[in-house]
């Protein structure tokens, strides 16, 4: 029993070192989604780096994002006067 267990981390640990370190995997796949899978990462207006992203990539998540009071509970408790 436990030396099945122990073996089998042991041997699990040693095949997931065969693609390197944990911190040069997620190293690699962030730079791998910033390249080619550019539109799942729209960051916030006030984050630093928001200005190296294009209008038209930011427009797609801004423009049509519902605010979040608007979501429920809160527009349930606490409704939004409609303005004119």
């Amino acid at each position: 029993g436990v030396p099945i267990v122990i073996g089998s981390l042991i041997l699990g640990n040693v095949a997931d070192m065969a693609y390197g370190n944990k911190l040069n995997r997620v190293v690699n796949e962030a730079e791998y989604i910033m390249e080619y899978e550019r539109g799942r990462f729209v960051p916030p207006k006030q984050a630093s780096f928001s200005k190296f992203y294009t209008e038209d990539e930011k427009s797609v998540y801004y423009e049509n994002s519902t605010p979040v009071g608007d979501l429920f509970p809160n527009a349930a408790i606490f409704p939004r006067p409609k303005s004119s």
